[in-house]
């Protein structure tokens, strides 16, 4: 995470940056493997961790400020570290907004990774 604020162009920032993980059914499948006889197939559930990254983009030219949400997904997933640990980066929404009377683009990235039983990355 330490990482991110590097890997923005000039002209980006993050508003919110969302963690959230999720291991829910991992648990659940485990609880069901405890009372019930029959075989659980644990590898096929893992544990999630998603980081969602809230954002904005300005430019004088409001077409370059799709180039500058464009550009910061392909740093994302172009950065070893960051694209070694999350499998999934992608680009969920963006649209045009006014911040303090100015044009801005507004944008949303997800990214994700999935925890195996066998170890992870």
């Amino acid at each position: 995470l330490l990482m991110i604020p590097d890997l923005l162009p000039e002209g980006t920032w993050i508003n919110n940056l969302n963690i959230k993980y999720d291991d829910s059914d991992f648990i659940s499948s485990a609880d069901k493997s405890n009372t019930d006889d029959s075989e659980t197939d644990k590898t096929d559930i893992s544990p999630t961790l998603t980081i969602t990254l809230d954002g904005y983009s300005y430019s004088e030219d409001k077409n370059q400020q799709f180039q500058l949400v464009k550009t910061l997904l392909g740093t994302l997933k172009d950065s070893k570290d960051f694209s070694y640990f999350f499998e999934n980066i992608d680009l969920q929404t963006t649209n045009f907004q006014k911040l303090n009377d100015e044009d801005v683009t507004f944008f949303k990235i997800v990214c994700v990774h999935n925890y195996g039983l066998a170890g992870s990355k």
